[in-house]
């Protein structure tokens, strides 16, 4: 999921917690990339598949807060480094 937009978590959440639509279909693949310190090239990537949505707490008890942590499952990840 690329996002920076609280929102599309909120709704993640609401389809996949709350209302139980949370078979694997439903599951998400995102991607983590390690950037060299002036961020122009990676050094490494971890591919996440199998990403489920267990719990979502908006920052500062505000609902619908800009900043949320979101905690999520994996069930495989894969490495790739830069050559």
């Amino acid at each position: 999921m690329t996002t920076a937009d609280p929102a599309e978590f909120y709704q993640w959440h609401q389809d996949f917690v709350i209302k139980c639509n949370n078979g694997r279909d439903r599951e998400k693949i995102g991607t983590l990339e390690f950037l060299t310190p002036d961020h122009k090239e990676a050094l490494f990537t971890l591919t996440l598949r199998g990403l489920g949505i267990f719990k979502l707490t908006p920052e500062a008890g505000n609902e619908m807060a800009r900043r949320v942590t979101a905690e999520m499952y994996c069930d495989d990840i894969g490495f790739a480094h830069s050559a």
